[in-house]
């Protein structure tokens, strides 16, 4: 129910998976990573497979995911990365759209863990990493 995708045109969509549980882990891991890294965009309404499934069209239930979005971020990832939550129509669908900066303020934690993109894919950054993020 997840797609990430970097604003970086050279950059290419990952998928992943609606896991209960895991799947706000993912969304924060992602925040963390590009707001370490570079700029993208995670759209949350489309499926494994990538087809748009969409998120609930009543504007209250888009609102409550939008606070619950927002607090999560603020209390899990440290300090508090730029984001930006929009709603968009995508082949008549409604799709939660995150778009998060590259941050001026790393290493952008989750959990006490410092996260970086590395292709597509979000991962725990190591020693290098951290003194590339400080070097910045």
């Amino acid at each position: 129910m997840i797609a990430i995708t970097s604003e970086r045109r050279s950059a290419s969509l990952g998928i992943r998976k609606n896991r209960a549980g895991g799947q706000e882990d993912e969304v924060l891991k992602s925040v963390a990573a590009f707001a370490n890294t570079n700029d993208g965009v995670i759209f949350l309404g489309i499926d494994d497979a990538g087809h748009v499934i969409g998120v609930s069209p009543d504007s209250k239930q888009r609102d409550r995911l939008e606070l619950k979005l927002r607090e999560l971020i603020k209390n899990r990832i440290r300090p508090s990365p730029p984001v930006q939550i929009t709603f968009e129509d995508l082949r008549g669908l409604m799709v939660a759209r995150i778009e998060v900066a590259c941050g001026g303020a790393p290493p952008y934690m989750m959990g006490g863990v410092i996260y970086i993109r590395r292709g597509s894919s979000d991962v725990q950054a190591q020693p290098e990493d951290v003194r590339w993020l400080l070097a910045g």
